[in-house]
């Protein structure tokens, strides 16, 4: 008794898939450089992507780049955010005192300096 739905052409279809993804697996294996039988890390590998991709393969920057160059680079991005949230926190702040000087006094003050609400 046979498949009602052609369930052979289904393992055809899957195998045909495996042959196709391992085909690709090892074109861009060989386009990274990586030896046959030969197991890496998850670091390793992401270092050869990165020199694959003609960047350092340490940092992830320009070609050659050193490692108290990435953390200069680093450092700078940070304060320059850092920056930049100040700058609009300060601009916020302004706002909102230019808001609290407009609104009308509820209340005024009496002879005690105590604050009298109408």
């Amino acid at each position: 008794m046979g498949f009602a739905f052609g369930g052979s052409s289904i393992k055809k279809d899957k195998t045909i898939k495996k042959i196709v993804n391992k085909q690709k697996k090892e074109k861009e294996n060989k386009k990274l450089g990586l030896k046959k039988g030969k197991t890496y890390t998850k670091a390793q590998l992401r270092f050869k992507q990165r020199v694959a991709e003609g960047k350092s393969g340490l940092t992830g920057g320009k070609k050659g780049e050193t490692i108290a160059e990435y953390r200069a680079r680093q450092k700078k991005s940070v304060q320059d955010a850092a920056k930049k949230r100040n700058a609009d926190f300060k601009k916020a702040k302004k706002e909102k005192l230019k808001v609290k000087s407009d609104k009308k006094k509820n209340f005024t003050v009496n002879r005690r300096g105590r604050k009298v609400y109408k």
